[in-house]
């Protein structure tokens, strides 16, 4: 009979935290273009620019530390992009 926390003979672990930072900043990109797909979020609203920031800075962050070095200029794009597209809504209020 395996023990607890085991299965198949493996350990069954929690999950990292950096996998839960990853899967929330992904849900973050992935809700604002839902939104956007749905009509719910212009793309220069400032919840779809705040959760692309978000959402995109992270994931950044956790590839520059992984030296995942594709992922990091796909992910620093989108989160330089849309800062600059925040701070452009913002001035021009």
């Amino acid at each position: 009979m395996a023990e607890a926390g085991q299965c198949l003979g493996r350990s069954v672990r929690s999950p990292s935290a950096t996998v839960l930072v990853q899967i929330s900043a992904a849900l973050c990109i992935l809700a604002a273009f839902t939104l956007n797909q749905l009509g719910k979020a212009d793309q220069k609203s400032l919840g779809y620019l705040v959760l692309n920031a978000a959402g995109s800075g992270a994931l950044s962050e956790i590839a520059v530390a992984q030296h995942q070095w594709g992922f990091t200029m796909l992910e620093g794009v989108w989160c330089v992009v849309s800062l600059v597209s925040l701070l452009h809504s913002r001035v021009g209020r």
